[in-house]
């Protein structure tokens, strides 16, 4: 059965509710875990989880899972003892929870904050500190509240990929990335100028080799590939165009002039 894009909250909550089902063997500890972690501080699950969730469906997700919070951190020392937490590299811990990798942090300490590109105001300051547009909601886990743009579903559903912060300490990380959403089983069919300009920019900076190495050790998947192959040839075929006309190239005019 074909999972298309959830079109609203509604449809979203109701996936995220059938995969954080603690009925489910394989998501018990991690609900109890998330439980107890709300019970000291306001915990946001982040990014990656939800989008694919959103894209994909419930079945298709197998990553890592992000979680911000706010509140006061001292409270989750004994979590990080019990857990055998690890520092990671965004000032926060990593740490497992049955089979699930979780990385957490204090959302003030997210990089964009730290290094003066975005100001932190409040949880919804998040959101524009993502790679892309598909990335930027959180979900609250105590209140199960959805947190987005108003235009995030809109742009989900009719496929369309922008860049929301152009900053990043892993800028080959950064665009394997937002590649990988050009080649992917729910590929990009509309661009931004953004999303163009990066893209020219991996393309003449990163050789092919450089880019699938990097995705090999990062990513279960091969959607890298099928994008730079398409993206490469049309670079060279049409100066003017970074796609296909069926993919929305008015976007995408006149990057390479």
């Amino acid at each position: 059965m074909t999972v298309t894009a959830a079109k609203d909250k509604w449809i979203l909550k109701k996936r995220l509710k059938r995969f954080f089902n603690p009925e489910r063997k394989t998501r018990q500890g991690l609900c109890e875990f998330l439980d107890a972690l709300s019970d000291k501080v306001d915990v946001y699950i982040y990014g990656g989880v939800i989008r694919d969730i959103a894209l994909y469906g419930v079945d298709c997700f197998k990553s890592d899972i992000d979680i911000v919070f706010t509140g006061d951190e001292s409270a989750l020392e004994s979590v990080w003892t019990n857990y055998d937490a690890e520092r990671n590299n965004f000032g926060g811990h990593r740490l497992t929870v049955d089979h699930w990798q979780v990385d957490i942090w204090p959302a003030e300490s997210t990089w964009a904050f730290k290094e003066g590109y975005q100001e932190f105001e409040s949880i919804e300051s998040m959101l524009d500190t993502t790679i892309t547009n598909w990335d930027a909601i959180l979900y609250h886990w105590k209140d199960e509240k959805i947190i987005c743009k108003d235009d995030y579903f809109k742009d989900l559903s009719s496929y369309y990929l922008d860049v929301v912060l152009d900053k990043n300490p892993n800028m080959l990380g950064m665009c394997t990335r937002v590649m990988r959403y050009c080649g992917g089983k729910a590929a990009a069919k509309e661009v931004s100028p953004r999303v163009a300009h990066l893209l020219k920019q991996a393309l003449e900076n990163y050789s092919k080799q450089t880019l699938l190495e990097y995705v090999e050790r990062s990513f279960d998947d091969r959607y890298l590939e099928s994008a730079y192959e398409r993206l490469a040839e049309v670079k060279t075929l049409r100066q003017d165009d970074l796609f296909p006309k069926e993919m929305g190239i008015q976007h995408t005019r006149a990057m390479f002039q």
